[in-house]
């Protein structure tokens, strides 16, 4: 039950929050966070970057050096993991972002 309540919060944060706020999940250690978000992405995006800082390598940090620059900062993501960016289809809207894919962190 409190997992399709978590789903369900971040499904209603993509359609009516994301494009102006970051999603945050918090709770204690191991008890499925970055499952759920792995999962959510993994359901509602055609592609997403798992961002792991636990274990980050340090070619992938250093794409965190500078995200002023968006787009910059997505293609450099994008070189390090290896990840495409999938663009958004012609259904999205001026409430959904330019790029489906939230970068999610263990």
């Amino acid at each position: 039950m409190l997992r399709r309540k978590a789903l369900d919060k971040l499904k209603y944060w993509k359609e009516n929050l994301a494009p102006h706020y970051a999603a945050l999940l918090e709770g204690a250690r191991r008890v499925g966070k970055s499952t759920i978000a792995e999962e959510f992405a993994r359901e509602n995006y055609r592609s997403y970057i798992k961002v792991d800082f636990a274990n980050i390598n340090t070619d992938l940090l250093s794409a965190f050096e500078d995200i002023a620059n968006q787009d910059f900062f997505f293609l450099k993501l994008q070189t390090v993991t290896g990840t495409t960016r999938t663009p958004c289809s012609a259904t999205c809207t001026n409430r959904t972002p330019r790029w489906e894919m939230p970068s999610t962190a263990s």
